[in-house]
């Protein structure tokens, strides 16, 4: 959704209002934060650099995240959502399974990555609450 919306729009260059998309208050607001245990999203560049962040905004100085799985794969296979090793998040600080889904035009120009962290103890949370007493489970990499 917010992949089409930056095309659409035409948005992947311009960041103050890529910031203002992954802050609306439907996509953070904090029933959705309960439902899916996510901590923020963020947008990285054609150059997979980290440049707006749901919580930062607009980054002063960007972040590179060619480390991480999902960068590498954004470009390969974009609109694919990729996983990567559990982590301390680039943005959050936070606990968590990061993730990323490359995004491209309809020509196969890559624009850049949306990512996103599953936050680690909201999972164990959700999936013990869902699951009460009848099920063990171990979230492991």
């Amino acid at each position: 959704f917010l992949g089409e919306k930056i095309i659409e729009q035409g948005l992947y260059q311009t960041l103050p209002e890529i910031a203002s998309l992954l802050r609306d208050r439907n996509i953070t607001a904090d029933i959705a934060r309960q439902q899916f245990s996510w901590a923020m999203y963020d947008w990285s560049n054609a150059d997979k650099k980290m440049v707006v962040s749901t919580e930062w905004g607009v980054l002063q100085k960007p972040i590179d995240v060619n480390y991480r799985y999902y960068a590498k794969m954004a470009d390969i296979k974009p609109w694919t959502l990729h996983f990567d090793a559990t982590d301390i998040g680039i943005s959050s600080g936070k606990w968590i399974k990061p993730a990323g889904m490359g995004i491209a035009d309809q020509q196969g120009n890559f624009l850049g990555i949306i990512s996103i962290g599953f936050v680690v103890e909201q999972l164990n949370s959700m999936i013990s609450g869902a699951l009460a007493e009848r099920v063990k489970f171990l979230v492991l990499d």
